[in-house]
């Protein structure tokens, strides 16, 4: 990551994407951990409370973390299958998914309450897309609209200043993918 500008750019500004890559990254090793333990019993119960109040941290860091709750219910059902019988194997699944949601809702369910009264949902989606109106897509999907896409995504990895509005010369970026290409 030290030789990507862009990253180098956001990780030297004042926001929150470091603590979101950090507990991205936490969650990720704790998922991890349960997966390869080797008494899938009552003994990880802790593991998943633990992993539930990572996401809560997470989740306060950056909302779009909230996508990790998908993983980390996967993670529960699939070290619940590891059991042998299906009733233990289903009390265990709702066990740790309460581990998991009970702390995460802890930590995190005051602000969403505080977005429900003041903006009418529960993560402000709605007033991030009436700040940020410029972000909306405006064109249809079309092939054009898909190369436009992925053009400005190439640049935004690389190096896209300024909210957008800051960019190399279009032969660096260039460079930069024929470089990806021969790196193949």
């Amino acid at each position: 990551h030290a030789f990507i500008p862009q990253f180098v750019h956001i990780s030297a500004s004042i926001n929150n994407d470091n603590a979101a890559i950090l507990m991205g990254s936490i969650i990720t090793w704790q998922m991890l951990r349960l997966f390869h333990r080797t008494d899938k019993a009552s003994a990880s119960h802790g593991g998943f409370a633990l992993l539930g109040f990572l996401m809560g941290i997470g989740v306060l860091s950056k909302v779009s973390l909230l996508v990790m709750l998908l993983p980390v219910l996967w993670t529960v059902v699939y070290t619940a299958r590891q059991l042998s019988r299906i009733g233990v194997m289903l009390k265990n699944a709702i066990l740790n998914t309460g581990l998991v949601l009970a702390p995460m809702f802890s930590l995190t369910g005051w602000w969403m309450w505080r977005n429900l009264q003041l903006y009418s949902d529960p993560i402000g989606w709605n007033i991030w897309m009436i700040t940020n109106a410029d972000f909306a897509r405006s064109l249809p999907i079309t092939w054009q609209y898909v190369f436009y896409f992925w053009w400005r995504q190439f640049r935004s990895f690389w190096a896209l200043f300024g909210w957008g509005r800051i960019y190399f010369p279009t032969w660096i970026y260039l460079c930069l993918r024929s470089e990806e290409h021969t790196s193949e």
